[in-house]
């Protein structure tokens, strides 16, 4: 089920804009006003949008308002349309080597092609540092490309610069103890900006930093760790995987039912998987590269 933002009723207002003014998909300025009007109808509609789903104490079902499920297929519908337009996306080094070409949805996150530069370069993130560049503009990995100016159809030129990562032990030990902590979000992601892996360092007992954050409910910190690299599906204490160490009913040691944490952490999940359906569709076909064309994230919201 896909994570709903807070903000919803302006993020569909501005993705119906979007539509219009970029693809000329024919959306009136009754259509935009019907569909602002649909998902800010009250307060009460957006105060259920706002309210996680919570799972039933007596028989772990989950109560899923109508409202809601109305408003996440109308948003999965907009988004669809954008799918429908992928844009054509080149990415050179400065020197003007062609690193890859792709064919991709502008509902794709930075992120995403990061991995497709790593995977036709054949490194791993965790080892190089990929910077990319739109518009004299470095982009952030947890952007989405329509929100740093991508437009479907559009043959986007994008510059990377690649340079290997410095590693530091003691820094990678002291990101554990940080979140181990309990230390804020901008901290850790000072010291991942400082070069700190986010699965650098794991304890004796198996866990990471994301294990623990995952666990205690730190929704802020395990979305730095998981934009910073972090493993979602690495098994820690007991052959805990941090979805599951933030699933569990509240003990006096498991610190309860995160369920923000669990679709973060399933959304990249999902991302992997795709990513890696990319990948080994390429080696079917006998490609020494990836796929030329990238999927977007699977079952997401806006």
């Amino acid at each position: 089920m896909p994570m709903i933002c807070c903000d919803l009723p302006s993020l569909a207002s501005d993705l119906v804009v979007f539509l219009e003014d970029t693809m000329g998909c024919g959306v009136s300025a009754v259509q935009r006003q019907q569909a602002a009007e649909k998902v800010a109808r009250d307060t009460e509609t957006l105060k259920e949008l706002r309210t996680l789903v919570n799972p039933d104490a007596s028989n772990g079902e989950q109560a899923l308002p109508t409202k809601k499920k109305a408003l996440t297929a109308e948003l999965e519908r907009l988004e669809a349309v954008l799918d429908e337009k992928p844009a054509v996306i080149v990415i050179t080094t400065l020197a003007g080597r062609t690193v890859v070409e792709l064919q991709g949805s502008v509902n794709l996150y930075v992120s995403d092609l990061e991995k497709a530069v790593a995977a036709a370069e054949e490194f791993d993130l965790l080892k190089m540092e990929v910077g990319l560049f739109f518009n004299d503009a470095r982009l952030a990995s947890s952007q989405r490309l329509r929100e740093v100016g991508f437009v479907p159809e559009q043959h986007a030129d994008v510059t990377v610069m690649m340079k290997e990562k410095k590693r530091s032990p003691q820094l990678d030990q002291a990101l554990f103890h940080l979140a181990w902590r309990g230390g804020s979000a901008e901290k850790v992601q000072h010291m991942l900006d400082e070069g700190a892996a986010a699965d650098g360092y794991t304890y004796a007992d198996g866990d990471r930093a994301i294990h623990v954050t995952a666990g205690r409910g730190c929704a802020d910190v395990v979305k730095a760790l998981i934009e910073g690299g972090a493993d979602v599906n690495c098994p820690g204490v007991y052959g805990l995987t941090p979805l599951q160490r933030c699933s569990h009913r509240p003990t006096t040691y498991w610190k309860g039912w995160y369920p923000e944490i669990q679709e973060m952490i399933k959304e990249q999940q999902e991302r992997d998987s795709a990513h890696k359906r990319c990948e080994e569709a390429a080696k079917k076909r006998g490609e020494a590269k990836p796929t030329p064309s990238l999927e977007a994230p699977i079952g997401e919201g806006i």
